[in-house]
């Protein structure tokens, strides 16, 4: 019974532990905690949506690529042994380290180093990250989540939707949040009247010019993208070129598909 007890001591001190890593994370700092309510379920609801697709494959292993405060990771502790994160932002990185300090079972890497490890893992997960990638780069991730995942895994991508009668009703609550003062919305990219057209009514084909900048500074600068132009189903037809897309999921609310819901997903198995 003591021990019963001591490890009881530990569960409740580790789970408290992990619940000031998600609280003083940035992202979920921003989103998952946002004063914009539609922001903040519609997040949440995101992370319980992946946790449940990977409780459903049982996995040993996760790595998340992607991986920015490690909210997610820090969620699915209890989901899977075996926790890797990967960022290319040492930033990001760097405020893991101090934040995950004590909790061994969790790992974070560089995306350079990565691949050193080795390793394939049953579930790779990428989320809200390919829609920031240009062309270039997206090419580099895809060949490197390829590389990472094992011969009978998945990988598991979410991506926002920034098509179709969605897109108005995100750019709506943007501009709200921007004039509610939100820092990280003051600047939300806009389109013209063409481009807006295309994008409300976008095809698998369909592509606008997108705005490129660059973040970090000095060697650690790197080229990233906003949600404009973005379209989830050109991502899909350019991933399976590289994967079976074994099935495509939407979240938050699944039903009614890409009309009323905020993002896709992605379930991908190597091709033999």
């Amino acid at each position: 019974m003591g021990q019963n007890f001591e490890n009881n001591q530990s569960n409740n001190a580790t789970q408290a532990k992990l619940q000031k890593v998600i609280a003083t994370g940035t992202y979920a700092a921003k989103q998952v905690h946002s004063p914009v309510k539609i922001f903040a379920i519609s997040h949440r609801l995101r992370f319980q949506f992946a946790l449940k697709l990977i409780a459903h494959y049982k996995p040993k292993s996760l790595l998340d690529y992607g991986c920015g405060d490690a909210t997610f990771l820090a969620m699915a502790r209890d989901l899977v042994p075996h926790k890797i994160g990967v960022d290319m932002d040492k930033n990001h990185l760097k405020n893991i380290a101090e934040r995950f300090q004590g909790l061994d079972d969790y790992k974070f890497y560089h995306v350079e180093t990565v691949k050193e490890l080795g390793e394939k893992f049953d579930i790779v997960t990428c989320m809200e990250v390919m829609e920031h990638c240009p062309p270039d780069y997206l090419k580099i991730v895809i060949q490197n989540i390829k590389s990472l995942v094992s011969p009978d895994g998945r990988v598991i991508i979410s991506v926002p939707i920034e098509i179709g009668f969605v897109l108005v009703v995100k750019q709506f609550f943007r501009r709200l949040a921007g004039l509610r003062g939100m820092e990280h919305y003051k600047s939300t990219e806009g389109h013209n009247f063409s481009d807006f057209m295309k994008m409300l009514f976008a095809n698998e084909n369909t592509q606008i010019e997108r705005h490129y900048y660059h973040l970090g500074v000095g060697d650690d600068r790197f080229l990233t993208c906003g949600h404009r132009g973005f379209n989830w189903k050109y991502l899909r037809k350019q991933l399976s070129e590289h994967f079976i897309v074994e099935e495509t999921k939407f979240s938050p609310f699944g039903f009614f598909a890409s009309l009323w819901n905020a993002q896709a997903w992605f379930i991908l198995k190597l091709k033999k």
